[in-house]
């Protein structure tokens, strides 16, 4: 009996040891499903708010290059609107030149009025293209405002719009640089142009344009009367020549019919008279090798004599301009402003660039000579080449001057010891003295 209970007791233990075993199992195995789900989530938060930052920093990213390009675009605009104040500004004090006492001053000095008609025929931006480039610029400016306002910038410039709103800025900074230039250049103008003795009595720069162009017509229909003429001569003589060429033609196909005709009329009587009709044939086909000959040679004659025309022509043509670049030339030579720089060469005198005190004493007296001043090399566009021409115009020679006849520039004689502006005008007399140093020559104004 105590043994069964025994037994049982030792059964009820086993029970429980099982029981408590399972119900472990299904607490661990709860406990790491909830650990699971709970890591889950944090993953899923973590990659959400990953997520809203990327998209924060993509937007605030966005707005930055939306600004950046915003504030470029404003400034090409500024640019555009200080374009048009200063262009309208300089339009009026240019086509004010036309009517004032300042324009006839420029009218009466050559090299400023062929400046002033070159710029007349370059205007440097017409207002139309002026507001069409305003409006653009306009246009994107409110795009980009209307954008920033909204919290979400969606807006990107595209590579053409940066390109455009760049190429405005260039533009318009390039149009107030001409604006600047321009204006220097009529101030430059206005310190070297003449003065008037009579304002009253002088012609407007707008009559002296005018009368330019009146007669830079005539010059022309002159022109163009001669070649008329020129050309309806050649075509009598190319209509006489046609002539001959027809009545060349015809006597050719005349040739052609009798040739046909004899090598028919040999074809029925060959039998006959063999002989004489290969003569007739040799005869017939040297007659058509001569008029073919004939035609030829005429052609070739007509095309060189048309050659040769034409030839007359364009030389006409190169001598018309030749002369006047050459009345353009003597005017500048009379130009006072010319002379006064030139002064030192145009004078008279014995001393010659390259001489020594004893070849004065039997040398000349005249103007410097120009073979002589290039021989020297005071033309050579070079510092050396200014220096030379220096050392002519102070005439200094171990520090005494050579020719006490002429006028001297009263420049330092070694370049470098002179200012910018001083080295300038001496550039300025060599140009002059290489553009118009034949023409002086030819006016008696320099030596050969």
């Amino acid at each position: 009996m105590s043994g069964e209970i025994c037994v049982h007791r030792d059964r009820s233990k086993t029970i429980f040891t099982a029981c408590t075993a399972v119900a472990t199992l299904i607490c661990y195995v709860g406990l790491a499903a909830a650990q699971d789900r709970s890591s889950e989530l944090e993953t899923e938060a973590r990659e959400r708010m990953l997520q809203e930052r990327v998209r924060q920093i993509d937007a605030q990213r966005t707005r930055q290059l939306v600004e950046q390009f915003g504030a470029s675009a404003e400034e090409a605009n500024k640019l555009l609107v200080e374009l048009e104040s200063k262009g309208a500004a300089f339009q009026a004090r240019f086509e004010g030149l036309l009517t004032n006492d300042d324009g006839k001053r420029i009218g009466q000095d050559p090299i400023a009025f062929r400046t002033f008609l070159r710029y007349r025929d370059d205007p440097i931006a017409p207002a139309g293209e002026i507001a069409a480039r305003k409006k653009a610029v306009e246009s994107l400016l409110s795009q980009i405002k209307a954008e920033l306002t909204s919290q979400n910038v969606g807006f990107s410039p595209t590579d053409s719009q940066r390109r455009d709103a760049a190429e405005h800025d260039s533009w318009a900074r390039q149009r107030l640089a001409q604006i600047t230039v321009r204006n220097d250049w009529i101030d430059a103008a206005l310190s070297r142009a003449p003065k008037l003795t009579d304002p009253k009595a002088a012609k407007s720069l707008e009559s002296v344009i005018h009368a330019y162009e009146i007669e830079q017509q005539e010059f022309w229909d002159r022109a163009r009367l001669k070649g008329e003429a020129a050309a309806k001569a050649e075509s009598e003589s190319i209509l006489v020549e046609k002539a001959r060429m027809a009545e060349l033609e015809n006597r050719l196909r005349e040739a052609e019919v009798l040739i046909q005709k004899m090598k028919a009329e040999q074809e029925v009587e060959l039998k006959r008279i063999a002989v004489e009709s290969q003569q007739k044939l040799a005869l017939a086909e040297i007659r058509e090798k001569n008029l073919l000959a004939e035609l030829d040679r005429a052609k070739q004659v007509a095309a060189a004599e048309r050659r040769l025309e034409d030839a007359k022509a364009v030389a006409k043509s190169n001598q018309i301009d030749l002369e006047a670049d050459k009345t353009l030339d003597r005017q500048r030579c009379e130009d006072p402003e010319v002379k006064r720089l030139l002064a030192p060469f145009l004078a008279q005198g014995k001393y010659q660039p390259g001489m020594n005190r004893d070849e004065m004493l039997t040398a000349d007296t005249k103007a410097i000579s120009l073979s002589r001043l290039r021989a020297f090399g005071a033309l050579e566009p070079t510092s050396n080449g200014i220096q030379k021409l220096l050392e002519v115009a102070t005439n200094k020679h171990l520090n005494r001057p050579m020719d006490t006849t002429r006028p001297r520039w009263g420049y330092k004689p070694r370049l470098r010891d002179n200012k910018p502006e001083a080295v300038d005008e001496i550039k300025k007399a060599q140009q002059l003295l290489i553009e118009l140093g034949p023409t002086m020559v030819e006016l008696g104004l320099l030596a050969p």
